[in-house]
């Protein structure tokens, strides 16, 4: 047979038949991850030829090697046992989580797990460790323990300085708390974060301290000094003192921006709401975060991994990033990839140190979310509070946040909330998803107003009968 004729597939096939037979693995040298990357992704992509050249290349350059009978499928287990530790370490299995990866390491002596991925964990077992300690009045092993792993005391973490604190203050070391209270607001600008921190410090500290701590903290947030002293006078009036500051900052409740101060129209894509309604379409980083890096090379290759949506292969190419640009684009391609708590590590870290303003804008947003994948609704509403987004992100996220306040008010049996929120959410995008419409309608019905049911379910039929409409209107005859 003309060999023009072979079929590439067949040529590949018996490359990796005639390499099997090659000598015992066990003292020759073989290809790490980093140096099947190129294989796998010319596999992934279907470019047979490249596969072929790629492979003869690392025959030549690991002559003893003997490849898998199928790369692709070993990367499919490699993702699913990866997918399944992530689970775990999400909800708290930790144990399982380390067995998994031993059986996993005795299973395949060329995974490792991702740094990533034991820096996650680690943290986790950690934060197990210092709960148990406080539980259990151990407070010498709660500060050693935050002492040998300080990513516990980061400000997405401040309730574990705050326990430390009153931990201190229980046993008479008032100021110690106090320090502790320092050192948050010398870090921790969001304003929640300081108005807690400041009110839990007055607890303990003398006028001129909180004076002190005032100023602490807005030197941290200059942007913030009219809210920061208006929290001081307020704190000062709750001790029948006089304010500090003129009469002008008398408390006034916090502000909040608004859809109409957000930023120009810079938007990726909508990302899916609910994500169990409907597909979740590739969210891209948006083109105004992206700075010029040294070593374009390295993000040239990522970006052009998360265009073609490769995104295993763009968080591989990214494991162990710490710049601020690559942190941002893994950030996006571990939500894409459906991995939000790994994503919001990732949009965390870059946000600390951004490469611009836009940049820890979007990381923001990509944190908000991640949160609102993780059904963490409260942590998103909190972040937009205090974040500039642009009128489209405020939007999206808005949106997810009523959403979710809206369905977890009708599971709650709060009838009248799941309609307002249903309502707001109606008036802030036009419209509603049919399963949230459908929902508001079974709201009204369950608050007596059987009329008003009846008029959503009869609208939703006549769009499109399916069972839940015909349902729905049996209800209300």
């Amino acid at each position: 047979m003309c060999a023009a004729l072979i079929p590439r597939t067949t040529i590949l096939a018996a490359l990796l038949a005639v390499a099997l037979p090659a000598v015992a693995q066990e003292n020759v040298a073989v290809p790490s991850d980093d140096d099947l990357r190129a294989l796998r992704f010319y596999q992934a992509q279907g470019q047979e030829a490249a596969a072929e050249l790629e492979l003869r290349r690392l025959q030549r350059e690991f002559p003893g090697w003997a490849p898998p009978e199928d790369i692709a499928a070993q990367d499919r287990e490699r993702a699913q046992t990866e997918d399944e530790i992530y689970r775990m370490i999400a909800t708290g299995e930790l144990d399982a989580a380390r067995r998994l990866i031993a059986q996993r390491q005795a299973q395949d002596r060329d995974w490792f797990p991702e740094p990533d991925m034991m820096r996650l964990l680690e943290l986790a077992e950690a934060q197990r460790e210092l709960d148990a300690a406080f539980s259990e009045d151990r407070l010498s092993d709660a500060i050693a323990i935050a002492r040998i792993t300080p990513d516990l005391l980061t400000c997405q973490r401040i309730n574990n300085a705050w326990r430390l604190a009153d931990a201190y203050q229980a046993t008479g070391e008032a100021d110690r708390a106090l320090s502790i209270y320092k050192g948050v607001l010398a870090k921790c600008t969001a304003l929640d974060q300081v108005t807690a921190t400041m009110e839990k410090a007055d607890a303990l500290a003398s006028p001129e301290q909180l004076g002190d701590l005032t100023m602490l903290a807005i030197a941290q947030a200059p942007t913030q000094t009219e809210a920061l002293q208006r929290l001081e006078d307020r704190l000062r009036a709750g001790r029948g003192l006089e304010p500090r500051w003129s009469a002008r900052s008398a408390f006034a409740g916090a502000v909040t921006v608004t859809a109409a101060q957000a930023g120009p129209d810079q938007i990726r894509p909508r990302a899916r709401p609910d994500k169990d309604a409907q597909a979740r379409p590739a969210v891209a980083a948006p083109a105004q975060s992206q700075p010029m890096v040294q070593g374009g090379a390295g993000m040239s290759r990522v970006r052009a991994l998360a265009q073609v949506g490769n995104w295993r292969g763009c968080l591989a190419a990214t494991s162990g990033a710490s710049s601020s640009a690559l942190l941002f684009e893994r950030g996006w391609c571990a939500y894409n990839a459906k991995r939000p708590m790994e994503a919001l590590d990732a949009f965390s870290r870059a946000e600390k140190r951004p490469a611009n303003n836009t940049m820890r804008r979007d990381a923001r947003f990509g944190m908000m979310l991640a949160y609102l994948d993780m059904q963490m609704t409260e942590n998103a509403a909190a972040l937009a509070a205090r974040t500039e987004l642009t009128r489209d992100q405020r939007i999206q996220v808005e949106s997810g946040i009523l959403d979710q306040r809206g369905v977890r008010a009708y599971q709650r049996g709060d009838f009248r909330s799941a309609i307002g929120y249903f309502d707001a959410l109606e008036d802030l995008t036009g419209k509603i998803r049919r399963d949230l419409a459908l929902l508001k309608g079974y709201a009204y019905l369950n608050s007596g107003k059987r009329a008003k049911a009846r008029e959503i379910f009869l609208r939703l039929n006549n769009e499109l009968v399916t069972p839940e409409t015909r349902n729905a209107l049996r209800a209300v005859r």
